[in-house]
């Protein structure tokens, strides 16, 4: 996950407060809407103390999660517990998740919490971000889960993962272009595989936050005749201005394979604003 822009708040913490409580209250409801707005407040109070107190572990809903940096934790807890971002509503009580880029864990943490029986496969390219998964798959006492510390391709040659922090798991690419506009670049080379090889099962969800592999990944994975055992595909979309990541080719296969498409944009008008710019887009892909 590369962080977004966001904007400017002005009025500070009070104008954060009220945002994430209105998105809470839209997801959440009784009990688990109370608690989502204690650990939201304090996650927001605690980032404000983080540069003196260096907080590297936070616990909440019954997990403790280890990170390299609050801000990158607390990004993760919006997005994903707060926002519901990789939320369905499946009935089956065994779901089988693919997640790739898994980060530190957050999203097999969100995963555990509403379908707990799930069997989840999870894929972390970095180092040192795998480490923490691990870390936080094995503390939180998490069944049926099988961390691969690979990278997701459409071939299994070498690539190389771009970062401006190397403990930062929230700012990392694999888009050479992007990473131009770090002040400082760190890459790490890292083993790559394809997808369809670990796919002998239907898969209920696939979730891709993978810094511009998408493509890559739906690509290979209709090659090599995987797709249709996808029900539900929920990704990140990262556009290049001038590598191959193109969103046409990637809707043109889904539509193909009979998903329905929804795509929601995380930017903020005026849309001038990201003109020849990257930018990141919430697909959605079903079918019925």
């Amino acid at each position: 996950m590369v962080k977004s822009f966001k904007p400017s708040y002005g009025a500070g913490f009070i104008i954060r407060f009220i945002y994430q409580w209105f998105i809470i209250f839209r997801n959440y409801t009784g009990i688990m809407r109370l608690k989502m707005y204690y650990y939201g407040n304090k996650i927001i109070i605690k980032k404000f103390f983080n540069s003196v107190f260096k907080f590297r572990n936070e616990k909440f809903l019954g997990y403790k999660i280890f990170f390299y940096d609050y801000a990158d934790f607390k990004s993760l807890f919006y997005e994903i517990f707060a926002a519901k971002s990789y939320f369905l509503d499946i009935q089956k009580k065994r779901p089988v998740i693919v997640d790739g880029g898994s980060n530190i864990g957050m999203s097999v943490l969100f995963f555990k919490t509403f379908y707990p029986d799930s069997k989840i496969i999870c894929f972390e390219p970095q180092r040192l971000t795998f480490k923490l998964l691990v870390k936080n798959i094995k503390y939180n006492h998490l069944n049926n889960v099988y961390p691969y510390n690979l990278a997701l391709s459409d071939n299994e040659e070498p690539i190389k993962v771009y970062s401006s922090d190397k403990y930062s798991s929230c700012n990392a690419t694999i888009l050479k272009n992007m990473s131009k506009s770090f002040k400082k670049t760190y890459d790490e080379e890292v083993k790559a595989v394809q997808l369809s090889n670990f796919i002998e099962e239907d898969i209920d969800i696939l979730k891709l936050d993978v810094e511009g592999a998408e493509g890559k990944i739906i690509k290979e994975l209709d090659v090599n005749k995987k797709i249709h055992k996808i029900k539900n595909i929920i990704m990140e979309y990262h556009n290049d201005l001038d590598e191959n990541n193109d969103i046409t080719e990637i809707l043109t296969i889904l539509k193909k394979n009979k998903f329905n498409v929804e795509i929601e944009s995380i930017k903020y008008p005026p849309i001038s604003f990201y003109k020849n710019k990257h930018y990141t887009l919430i697909l959605f892909a079903h079918k019925e």
